[in-house]
């Protein structure tokens, strides 16, 4: 059974790998296919050494190079992820040289020595870049609460298929091979799982740029109008794009293209419309001028006249009073 699900497993890791090849539009989902690739040949190792345990070492060797390059995929797809204009480029082919040195490694003649010398080298590999993934994953702060999310699932999973692969340092038995697969096998299923969840987000095409600045203009109209999201007085630029799950910088150049104002200068003008309103409301007549302040979202009264002189060119109770006469004489 374990070994069925793991022939099922591998050979749908190989159709989301060439799927997400297909429709990924960004670097960070060009990564994951190559990541999801690459622990389908691994897992195909171990596969075909339970169904075949004599087979020429050539099989298990392409196994090793491929699990050597696990480590370096997902920090790549980390690193994509985490800075949206992160472009591979040729310098990074560098980071391949250990995966070239395991490949050239194979022509030693085997030995038990040798095989636990490349299986241990391709795991410490694998570990290191393990690490240095969830260490920029630590240090970045901007990163949306999404991608987070998504980043410590496929970590979390990554570790569970090193673990399995650690302890066959040190058994060779057919038992661990069934784990290995096993667990493999599971955590495949996971992260596909996850991915199609995201697929919206992960395989849309990208937009032309003012299409995409208008879709994430009009995300923001509708939180303020639903959610009045700018009368949070600690609202700012960081906090709006984890509630959009959007990078800051695209928040920011989506207010400057598609309001044509700042994000502050966006906050002030909501939060004056927001005045307006109430002091025409007749069911908030009740409320004082600091009253209305703080409804707004203005941390004081001083700014709250403050912003409504600049951008009226009068004061609240002058606009309640004139606006009270106005319907009196209608």
């Amino acid at each position: 059974v374990t070994t069925l699900l793991g022939a099922f497993a591998l050979g749908h890791s190989v159709f989301l790998s060439v799927w997400s090849l297909q429709k990924a539009s960004k670097n960070a989902y060009l990564f994951l296919s190559l990541l999801l690739l690459a622990l389908a040949v691994r897992l195909l190792k171990s596969v075909i050494l339970i169904f075949f345990p004599r087979v020429p070492y050539l099989i298990p060797a392409v196994g090793l190079v491929g699990m050597s390059t696990i480590g370096v995929f997902l920090w790549f797809h980390t690193q994509a992820l985490l800075k949206p204009d992160f472009r591979f480029q040729r310098r990074y082919l560098l980071h391949f040289a250990p995966s070239l040195l395991i490949a050239i490694w194979q022509f030693i003649p085997p030995s038990d020595t040798v095989i636990f010398q490349h299986y241990a080298f391709a795991a410490a590999h694998m570990l290191g870049y393990m690490l240095l993934s969830a260490a920029a994953l630590y240090r970045d702060k901007s990163v949306t609460e999404a991608s987070r999310r998504w980043l410590n699932w496929l970590l979390s999973g990554m570790l569970v298929i090193w673990v399995v692969f650690f302890l066959q340092l040190f058994s060779d038995s057919r038992q661990v091979y069934i784990l290995i697969t096993a667990a493999a096998s599971l955590v495949l299923y996971g992260i596909s799982f996850l991915a199609l969840r995201r697929s919206a987000a992960l395989f849309q095409l990208p937009a032309k740029p003012n299409e995409a600045w208008n879709e994430i203009g009009e995300r923001i109209e509708q939180l303020f109008a639903n959610e009045k999201a700018f009368t949070n007085p600690a609202l700012t630029v960081q906090k709006l794009a984890q509630r959009l799950e959007t990078p800051v910088y695209q928040v920011s150049k989506a207010i400057n293209q598609h309001f044509q104002k700042t994000f502050p200068e966006l906050l002030t003008e909501c939060r004056i419309r927001e005045a307006e309103r109430l002091l025409c409301s007749p069911q908030h007549q009740h409320l004082s001028m600091e009253g209305i302040a703080r409804e707004c979202g203005f941390r004081s009264t001083s700014a709250f006249y403050a912003a409504f002189k600049s951008l009226r060119q009068t004061t609240p109770a002058a606009f309640q009073k004139a606006r009270a006469a106005a319907q009196n004489i209608s």
